[in-house]
Parts: structure tokens; C-alpha cells; sequence
């Protein structure tokens, strides 16, 4: 039986963030935070901006517990990814956890039937190796409050996990939990929402004096607060230092005139184009943007100035090769660029896709072929992406297949092929061998020898089944 491997798993999205320099300590909304540890799910509601990273941030490097981060992005929202990186966050910080559940995970056939199975095996897993309390961070949840299949997972690893395991939600909006309801009768819940989150006009002195070397005087902090309630990314893109007080103005037009148009070409150039990936390296940037230049470009060099600009990016991991724009940036540069260079936005999605690939990153690779618009390029990620995710990601796979347009999962022999070894593991065995002899008749007759010799391994294992 071929070596089963794991989901890949980025590093930057399981550990805590470094703390800069830059970050403002509240000490008021730490302590409140750290009083409300005893609960088993603390909630942290507020919309973008009001600072719950960076409180979040502080507030891991300022307890004595373990932490254990979990940064969620839209890829996420496939569950079996999803619970691979809940297994990777809690394994960062205790290593014995994960050897069981990982490998029920990646053998998973349906969220339906063994869901319950793993999660009853993680538990179980902290259960015998965390004796202490500990904290799991979850940031950005509200980018998967919508998957109604995660938020059930969610909730009933709340309901197995032992009380030693507090969880931190932090989301725009208040997740929806079917539980939350008991475990606020039974004050395991507590919280703070946007109100508690803004700030307070000696928060803004503090830190324009920290940041911005400005005095506030208590007149103008207190002006700020109530023009912007407390919002302090508003507040900071309407009046960053040296530039003049702006009152009223959409942030879009404010990032364009006075932060966007005030870089250099090349920079301006570089910005718009490092938009399209969430993360990106020096690495990166040569495989997919290398293209469009005609010399060779010092990509260290520009990673480092736009870092110097503090143009709203943020390193990721200890070492921090990646980066990773503030998301109101990237999706106002995004905007632009598909305005200002629509004809560049198709060519770097596909160096994308190749260099995900390329990586072994199939989810990345998926979801960015996704904004190509082109079904035959997606079938085609899909149909290579198989043999990999047919080992450690099937129920991800199989609804790779199943969003597809019947015509295409009917035609194409790729997709025929995979479907059979999953119908094969579900016990379909008759309908399996019937699309894997309707997979090798096609290849036979395209005369493609690669994807025949695989369709008629799948096929043997069939067979060998349905003997046995």
C-alpha cells in the first residue's frame, strides 16, 4: 500500500504572529481578555480594523498557557483541510498530538459517516497527552461561519474537548454555534464585541505618540474617536503622519491618491501585482511575475522597501521570507488592478496555479484556477491533483468532482478515472469497475499510454475488491 501523506501545511498559519515593535499594548482589553480565560470559548466580535489581531497577538506573547494559533483563510472552508490545520495548531504546541487523528483524517471517505469518529479521536488525543489548560486561537473564523458542515464540526469538538482546551473565536461576526446557547447557560461562554474593541481617546494618544512620534492633544483624540467610533484603521489611513487631516473621504480614493500614487513606478508596479496571492516570496514573485519584466529583478530588494514603507504588509513566520498585505490594501490593489492592467490579472493567476502545483499545494492551486473562469483548466487541476488527494484528501477531492459540469465529469477519462477508486472506497464496487473499463476505452483509444496505465491500476484494485 503506497505511503500515506499528509494535507501540506503552511507553517505561517500555525504559529503566533512576531510581535512588532509597533503594536500597542491596551492593557485594559488584556486584562479583560485574560479574565475571561476560565471559559471554554471566549468570543472576540468586531468588524475589520478594530485591532483583534494585534490584541490577540499581544495577548499570546503575555500568558503564562500554552497557545495554540490557527489563522483561517478562504481555502479553509473545504472542512477536511480545515480540521487538518485544527490538527496542525494544537500539534505546534504539543507534538504527540495528531498521530492517530492525522491519519483517520487523511483516509477520511465521508464528513457524514466518520467525522465523529475523528473528532471523538482527536479529543481523545488531547485528552491523554494535555494535562494542563490551554489556549486555541482561532482568527478570522467569520471566513467559514457560512460552511454550515465546519461550524458543526466546530461545535462538537467543543462539546468533546475536555475543560483544560479554551478557545478564542475571533470573526466580524458572531459565529453560529448551535450550542452557544447551553454553554452560555452553563457559563462556559464569554466575550467582547466591538464596543469594548474601540478606542479610547488616551489609546489614540498612546499610539501616535508610540508610532507616529505626534502629540495629541485631548481635543483631537477625542475628535477622532467620535468621527471614526473608535474604528482605529480608519482613523490611521485618514491621517497618517505628515499628510494632511483627511475627513469624509472613501478609503479607496484615500490608498489611491495619497499612498498607491505616491510610490515610485516600479514600486506602484510591484504593489499592484504582488495583489493577486494572499502570501508571497522573492521566490514566489520570480515564478509568477518574472515574466513581465524584461531584466532580472532584485525581488529582496523590493520585499524589503515596501516592508521599510510600512505599505500596509505584514510578515509572516519567524524568519519572514513571505508576506502577506493588510486585506483592506490588498483588495483595494486588487481593484486597481484589474482597472488599470486587466490583460496581467489571467497570466498571473496561471503562473499561480503552476507554481501551487508545482508545490504540491492542490487547494491553493484549485481555488486560484477557480478565478480563471475556465472549466477545462479546472478539470484539468483536478484530474492532476488526484493521485495525491486520493490518498490524503478524498472527501475534498470528491467535491472538487462533483462541482465540475456533469458533461465534463461524464468526457473527460481523467475525471472518470478518479471517480472510480473513490466509489471503489465507499463500497460501490460495481459502478466502479463499470467507470474505470469506460475510463481505459477512452484512453485506448486516445491512445495515451500514462493515464491507461493508472485508469488500469485502479482498475486491478477494483477487481482485486470485488474478488475478495
Amino acid at each position: 500500500m503506497p505511503t500515506t501523506k499528509s494535507i501540506p501545511i503552511s507553517k505561517t498559519k500555525i504559529i503566533v504572529p512576531h510581535r512588532r515593535p509597533e503594536l500597542l499594548s491596551r492593557p485594559r482589553l488584556l486584562e479583560s481578555l485574560k479574565a475571561l480565560l476560565d471559559n471554554k470559548l471566549i468570543l472576540l466580535s468586531a468588524p475589520a480594523g478594530y485591532g483583534k489581531t494585534s490584541l490577540l497577538i499581544d495577548l499570546a506573547h503575555n500568558i503564562n498557557m500554552p497557545v495554540c494559533w490557527l489563522s483561517l483563510d478562504l481555502l479553509d472552508r473545504d472542512p477536511q483541510r480545515f480540521m487538518a490545520y485544527l490538527i496542525a495548531a494544537l500539534a505546534e504546541q504539543f507534538p504527540e498530538v495528531g498521530e492517530a487523528s492525522r491519519l483517520q483524517l487523511n483516509r477520511l471517505k465521508s464528513i457524514e459517516h466518520d467525522a465523529e469518529s475523528f473528532l471523538v479521536t482527536l479529543t481523545n488525543e488531547l485528552y491523554d497527552c494535555v494535562e494542563n489548560d490551554f489556549l486555541l486561537i482561532i482568527e478570522d473564523f467569520h471566513l467559514l461561519d457560512d460552511v454550515p458542515v465546519i461550524s458543526i464540526l466546530l461545535n462538537r469538538f467543543l462539546e468533546l474537548v475536555v475543560e483544560n482546551c479554551h478557545i478564542l473565536l475571533s470573526s466580524r461576526t458572531l459565529p453560529s454555534l448551535d450550542d452557544v446557547t447551553l454553554m452560555v447557560a452553563r457559563e462556559q461562554v464569554a466575550g467582547l464585541s466591538h464596543a469594548e474593541l474601540a478606542f479610547l481617546p488616551r489609546e489614540v494618544q498612546a499610539l501616535y505618540a508610540q508610532n507616529f512620534h505626534q502629540h495629541l492633544s485631548d481635543e483631537t483624540a477625542q475628535e477622532f474617536v467620535e468621527q471614526t467610533s473608535g474604528w482605529i484603521t480608519g482613523m490611521v489611513l485618514s491621517n497618517l503622519p505628515d499628510m494632511p487631516r483627511v475627513s469624509g473621504v472613501d478609503t479607496f480614493v484615500y490608498l489611491g491618491k495619497q499612498v498607491l500614487d505616491q510610490q515610485p513606478p516600479h514600486v506602484r508596479e510591484f504593489l499592484l501585482r504582488t495583489s493577486l496571492p494572499e502570501e508571497f516570496s522573492a521566490d514566489f514573485c520570480e515564478t509568477t511575475l518574472g515574466p513581465f519584466y524584461t531584466e532580472r529583478q532584485n525581488w529582496y530588494e523590493l520585499l524589503s522597501l515596501i516592508l521599510e514603507k510600512n505599505l500596509f504588509v505584514l510578515p509572516l513566520g519567524s524568519d519572514g521570507r513571505w508576506l502577506r498585505y493588510h486585506h483592506l490594501f490588498r483588495e483595494f490593489l486588487q481593484t486597481r488592478l484589474r482597472e488599470e492592467r486587466p490583460h496581467e490579472v489571467n497570466p498571473i493567476l496561471e503562473r499561480m496555479v503552476k507554481a501551487y502545483e508545482k508545490a504540491g499545494e492542490w487547494e491553493k492551486a484549485y481555488f486560484t484556477c477557480k478565478q480563471l473562469n475556465d472549466l477545462d483548466a479546472l478539470a484539468g487541476v483536478v484530474e492532476r491533483a488526484g493521485a495525491a488527494m486520493l490518498q490524503n484528501a478524498l472527501v475534498t477531492l470528491e467535491g472538487w468532482i462533483n462541482s465540475l459540469p456533469p458533461v465534463l465529469v461524464r468526457t473527460r477519462p481523467g475525471l472518470v478515472s478518479l471517480r472510480g477508486p473513490i466509489l471503489a472506497l465507499k463500497g460501490n464496487l460495481q459502478e466502479s469497475n463499470d467507470l474505470l473499463d469506460k475510463a481505459v476505452a477512452i484512453y485506448r483509444k486516445n491512445r495515451d499510454v500514462a493515464g491507461l496505465t493508472l485508469a488500469l491500476i485502479r482498475l486491478a484494485n477494483t477487481l482485486r475488491f470485488m474478488i475478495n
